[in-house]
């Protein structure tokens, strides 16, 4: 019985990792305007003030947002079709 539980654990966990994969990838396309493959500060900006309702407050969290993950400094966040590049944030 234990051996069932654990392939029974093993496969709701990859349909959770499914799951939230589906969700990201949707919400980066939803975010990917222009349809490049990467979020471009323009583009994340758009996204917040969406949010937000309030442009001033999501240029503010972008730039925050920016500020820490933007690695490589190139102003954009890049998926590659299984994960999103946070080293190009």
């Amino acid at each position: 019985m234990t051996f069932q539980k654990a392939v029974l654990a093993y496969i709701a966990s990859q349909q959770l990792c499914q799951t939230e994969e589906r969700k990201l990838r949707q919400a980066f396309e939803a975010l990917d305007l222009d349809k490049n493959g990467s979020i471009s500060k323009e583009e994340l900006i758009k996204g917040y003030a969406f949010v937000y309702k309030d442009p001033d407050k999501a240029k503010e969290e972008v730039e925050r947002i920016m500020r820490r993950i933007d690695v490589n400094q190139n102003g954009a966040i890049d998926y590659n079709g299984t994960i999103i590049s946070y080293n190009s944030i």
